[in-house]
């Protein structure tokens, strides 16, 4: 009786999608004959019958969908109320069905549409009624009552823009002494147990906005704002910000307007940089516009670049 020593090797990828695989050595000895039924070669290379290539794989067309990190977004807009502000509030909300359309028409990586959430807050850390902005709480009252009861508008909510619009017009009687990085730290942190309960969520980026003509007189610091930041998100490239206010180290005019320099909220801005990727998050640019066409343009590039990136 003749004896047929057959040997099979098992082989095992390690990464999906790999295109190629390193030569297997066959040992001297009989060559392994493949099974009934088989068809081919037992190492996947030439056909043993005929010599024919197998099937290779298109190393153009990818494994799967893009993964999508950044299907969500929560956006807040920090507004200043104080008495000098009125002219400004009103270019903001102007900007709003502008914004809202862009926000629409964005694609996540797997051409999904942006879920989004939007919601106001003041520069009035002092004033203890969140509904109208007061500690970091979301307006919910506003002069002008449109849109749902909850404390954020959301992308499936009807007539988004004009609702917001109303909401980011929250009047100019707020505290003087304006700490926009206080009142954005409260809204997502001490104010998620009340006024702003189940408006963050993990798995969104977080943005915010960041609208005054003063220096930001807050308690927490650029530095430590950011940190704060990092630690909610777990990483610097889950949230982006825009910052428009006054120049770096002047102050600039527009009209009878006045805007005076803010160089802690330009230290912010520049502090948001990434050291790891070089990548900044964040954005100025500056309130003495005659409109907030192209400043709203471009906190909306930021976002947008930013969850694309993840």
């Amino acid at each position: 009786m003749k004896r047929v020593l057959v040997t099979l090797f098992v082989l095992s990828s390690f990464a999906a999608g790999c295109s190629s695989t390193a030569p297997v050595q066959t040992p001297a000895g009989p060559k392994p004959t493949a099974e009934a039924g088989g068809g081919g070669s037992v190492d996947g290379g030439p056909d043993a019958e005929d010599g024919g290539p197998s099937p290779e794989r298109d190393v153009n067309v990818p494994d799967t969908a893009p993964v999508d990190m950044c299907k969500k977004m929560d956006i807040v807009f920090v507004v200043d109320d104080s008495g000098s502000m009125s002219a400004a509030q009103a270019k903001l909300g102007a900007n709003f069905p502008r914004m809202v359309g862009a926000l629409n028409a964005f694609r996540t990586k797997s051409n999904s549409e942006l879920d989004y959430r939007l919601a106001v807050t003041s520069t009035d850390t002092f004033r203890t009624d969140f509904a109208t902005g007061g500690k970091g709480g979301f307006v919910t009252q506003a002069a002008c009552q449109t849109g749902p009861t909850r404390p954020w508008l959301e992308r499936t909510d009807s007539d988004v823009a004009d609702a917001f619009s109303c909401r980011a017009r929250i009047g100019t009687s707020g505290s003087a002494t304006e700490k926009p990085l206080d009142a954005l730290l409260l809204s997502i942190t001490e104010r998620t147990a009340d006024q702003n309960r189940g408006f963050l969520r993990d798995d969104a980026l977080l943005a915010f906005v960041i609208l005054t003509d003063e220096e930001d007189s807050s308690t927490a610091t650029p530095t430590q704002l950011i940190r704060r930041l990092d630690d909610l998100k777990k990483t610097r490239g889950r949230w982006a910000g825009s910052v428009i206010a006054g120049p770096k180290d002047t102050n600039c005019t527009s009209g009878a307007h006045t805007a005076y320099q803010a160089p802690r909220l330009h230290a912010l801005v520049e502090g948001a940089a990434d050291m790891a990727t070089g990548q900044n998050n964040m954005i100025a640019s500056s309130i003495c516009q005659p409109d907030f066409d192209v400043a709203i343009d471009d906190a909306l590039k930021t976002f947008t670049a930013a969850c694309l990136r993840l």
